[in-house]
């Protein structure tokens, strides 16, 4: 299949600097860091860093704060290892309509040399056996050809909505893609590139078993009696006996902390199906079996990733911010007041303040009356909406 979907290899980490962003509750400062709380999935710059960290407090739970540029590396980085390998699963899609085609030749090469052995005595048999297998592999080839087609360009789109968010997460349109991965566990690059790859495995399994394969008996005695026995077409695969087989091939969920185990291929062997009762006892113990010949190579099977070392810029490991009782600064020199804490009645020493600013840098939050509670809209879904207003732009 002379197909111009393939997909490349990326090894580069393209996030030379991170992109300067301005906060759309404080313009003057830019985003700087990122609350990768499942609840939260809120980019903050200095100022709304004091805000979201009293939301926490008050409502007592802890928050996950990080560098927004070390969030942008952390999922770059993960959706580059799985756009990798989803680019195999999507090169070995490609490369399959060639394995189909040379399973038929190696079918038919197996015919002739059975037809040789013994062309003088069933001549007859032979040409129309011959013409039925030439019929069906013509028939099969392509339709599986069609079908691997179908399923290379399928994987293809989703590839290519992969790299996609990809190329997003390295540019000023960043924060949906990135708010949508920590918000909803099934959109990370892990989990789809884990479905879509038993999916993968699936489908190539029932492409292979759905090929007649020629089913040869070394037996030669009474050969007119054995004739249909020693060279014959497979019976067609039914669903049931696709289904138990592809039973050991289900992908194991993904573990970052387990090694690459290198697993060998599995090969089902189909049992002979008897088309005509022979009575004959010297036949039924005879010592020769019958034997499916397998020519198609193993599919690789998916095994957990390894830490990838990617062509970057080292990033100095930063100390998690410390919310209290650490002071917050502005860039500039501004007037601040001291706000004293109170003193618990065993410490001697004055304890730390926070300081703020006098000036009212954020809108004040609108509560309306919903039915019988109030609701009040965060700033994350106020951050999130305006975002898909402009994505929609």
């Amino acid at each position: 299949m002379n197909s111009t979907l393939r997909p490349d290899q990326i090894i580069y980490f393209g996030t030379s600097n991170t992109p300067k962003i301005p906060c759309r509750f404080h313009e003057d400062y830019f985003i700087q860091n990122f609350c990768k709380k499942q609840e939260c999935s809120l980019p903050m710059c200095p100022e709304c860093i004091k805000i979201h960290s009293e939301e926490h407090e008050q409502e007592r739970v802890t928050s996950d704060i990080d560098l927004f540029s070390n969030c942008l590396t952390e999922q770059y980085n993960k959706s580059l290892e799985y756009l990798n390998l989803w680019a195999n699963d999507v090169q070995e899609s490609s490369n399959f309509s060639e394995e189909v085609e040379k399973a038929q030749k190696f079918q038919l090469q197996k015919f002739q040399e059975a037809k040789q052995q013994f062309y003088k005595a069933i001549d007859d048999y032979f040409r129309m056996l011959e013409s039925t297998i030439i019929n069906e592999t013509q028939k099969s080839t392509q339709d599986l050809i069609k079908l691997v087609r179908s399923r290379h360009r399928i994987e293809y789109l989703e590839w290519k909505t992969l790299h996609e968010n990809l190329l997003k997460l390295n540019s000023e349109k960043c924060l949906p893609p990135l708010i949508q991965i920590y918000s909803d566990p099934r959109q990370t690059p892990q989990a789809i590139y884990q479905r879509n790859h038993q999916e993968h495995i699936e489908q190539l399994n029932k492409l292979k078993l759905n090929i007649r394969q020629v089913i040869v008996n070394d037996n030669l005695n009474q050969i007119f009696v054995l004739l249909k026995q020693y060279i014959n077409l497979s019976p067609v695969v039914q669903d049931s006996q696709i289904q138990q087989i592809q039973i050991a091939n289900t992908v194991q969920p993904i573990i970052q902390t387990q090694p690459i185990i290198q697993t060998q291929p599995i090969i089902q062997t189909q049992p002979i199906v008897q088309t005509q009762p022979i009575v004959n006892q010297a036949i039924n113990n005879n010592k020769y079996q019958s034997r499916v010949i397998q020519p198609f190579s193993a599919i690789r099977e998916y095994t957990p990733l390894q830490p990838v070392l990617y062509q970057q810029t080292p990033i100095v490991p930063i100390e998690p911010l410390q919310l209290y009782p650490q002071q917050f600064y502005h860039q500039n020199p501004v007037l601040q007041e001291p706000m004293p804490m109170p003193v618990m009645p065993i410490q001697q020493s004055t304890p730390p303040q926070i300081i703020r600013s006098p000036k009212k840098l954020v809108q004040p939050i609108v509560e309306a009356g919903v039915l019988n509670g109030q609701l009040r809209e965060t700033m994350a879904q106020r951050y999130y909406d305006q975002m898909l207003k402009n994505e929609i732009k």
